[in-house]
């Protein structure tokens, strides 16, 4: 029986993984939003496989590799595949920044390969998580796509921000990470967070990932404030 149950976790990784692909094969036909669609729903996955093998108590070291491996495949080359082929869609767009994309499936790999040798980052980040850096530059390629693929200057908006979040990727930013623990205080921001990130989406589609990405940066800010300030008392 336990081992059925330690088999819990990696389904859900296995899913990550197999919505990452798919989502990579509508990429390359163009279509960003079934490609956005697919990495949203593998991002569920993602959270749930670490959140079930918590609960579980079945955390495993293949589970923990095999958890970053599909992490590379759905927040790396996923997010920049889009990025990549939407540029080559664009009417009369240089090609060279789309080469840009490639900064962030490299970045991503070297991100998750310092997480899983980085034993302080067990309970929170430091750097971006690669499925918010991945999240943003998707919701940004649909909200372009959906201008109807014309190029204007904005649009080297988007390879400059593949470039400089995938950097922040590999920095020492203290972030939050979106694990919960009912023994903490703080995790009303946590909830509070994603509730209004979820209103936000709700209301603004695409748009929305304008004001939750930086939200993110104050909420985590907030986050840490209030725990240095707790352990000094």
């Amino acid at each position: 029986m336990k081992k059925i149950t330690a088999q819990i976790p990696n389904a859900f990784t296995r899913a990550n993984l197999f919505f990452g692909v798919l989502g990579i094969t509508f990429a390359l036909q163009g279509k960003h939003g079934a490609a956005f669609g697919c990495m949203v729903v593998s991002a569920v996955f993602d959270f749930f496989d670490g959140f079930m093998a918590r609960l579980l108590k079945v955390a495993s070291p293949i589970g923990k590799e095999l958890d970053s491996l599909a992490d590379v495949v759905t927040f790396g080359v996923l997010p920049g595949l889009m990025v990549y082929t939407l540029y080559h869609q664009l009417v009369d767009a240089p090609l060279w920044p789309s080469y840009f994309a490639f900064a962030i499936p490299v970045l991503s790999a070297f991100r998750l390969a310092k997480f899983n040798l980085d034993e302080t980052q067990r309970e929170n980040f430091k750097g971006m998580p690669t499925p918010a850096n991945a999240l943003f530059i998707g919701a940004m390629v649909c909200w372009i796509s959906r201008a109807g693929f014309r190029f204007d200057y904005y649009t080297y908006l988007l390879p400059v921000c593949s470039v400089l979040l995938s950097l922040l990727l590999v920095s020492r930013i203290p972030l939050l990470a979106l694990k919960f623990n009912t023994r903490r205080k703080r995790e009303w921001l946590k909830i509070s967070f994603l509730a209004v990130s979820a209103v936000l989406v709700i209301l603004f589609k695409f748009a929305a990932a304008a004001v939750i990405f930086p939200l993110y940066f104050i909420v985590s800010f907030i986050y840490f404030r209030i725990h240095e300030i707790q352990s000094r008392n």
